[in-house]
């Protein structure tokens, strides 16, 4: 074989295998993103049905004129900690992205 094809197929070879681990690197990171995305938007939808459930009782005390503030507390208290959990995950997908970015590309 010639000396200098086989140069070529060996920097062939290299590189392929540079692009196969940054694909596998860049699929793992993806999936941690995804895992917390999904995680995110699970939550924000458990939160929009804890807020219908709020207008819902809002409007049926409204409706018999008995709207108390203390009938509310524990769905309102809910939606709090929902957004708390819902920035923890925005947070770890930042900071995965931030991971994401980091992995030198060549």
């Amino acid at each position: 074989m010639n000396p200098e094809f086989e140069k070529m197929l060996d920097t062939l070879k290299k590189k392929a295998m540079e692009i196969g681990k940054v694909v596998k690197e860049d699929a793992i990171v993806g999936a941690q993103m995804g895992k917390h995305k999904v995680k995110e938007l699970d939550m924000e939808r458990q939160k929009m049905a804890r807020i219908y459930e709020i207008g819902k009782k809002t409007l049926a005390l409204h409706k018999k004129g008995k709207l108390v503030q203390a009938d509310l507390k524990g769905l309102c208290e809910q939606v709090i900690k929902m957004d708390k959990e819902i920035s923890k995950q925005k947070s770890a997908f930042t900071a995965q992205k931030k991971k994401l970015k980091k992995v030198p590309f060549k």
